[in-house]
């Protein structure tokens, strides 16, 4: 492990607003040129009826669904 990491991990609640909030602050302003592709697809209620259609029309060969039944909303 490198010096500056022991020195970062040992002392984590001083340096943490130094290094951290200056990284995620340069990744906010810097997202549209780091974006490279959506990695999901996501569905509201207003695209109810419309579901298969988006997902054939998904650029991609094969789609993975994954539902999230968490919500009272969703289940029936």
């Amino acid at each position: 492990m490198a010096c500056f990491e022991q020195v970062l991990i040992d002392n984590i609640e001083e340096y943490a607003p130094i290094v951290y909030t200056p990284t995620v602050g340069l990744v906010c302003q810097n997202y549209s040129g780091l974006f490279r592709r959506p990695r999901g697809m996501y569905f509201s209620a207003a695209d109810r009826g419309e579901m298969m259609s988006m997902v054939y029309n998904w650029p991609a060969e094969q789609v993975k669904i994954c539902l999230d039944l968490s919500y009272k909303a969703f289940v029936q």
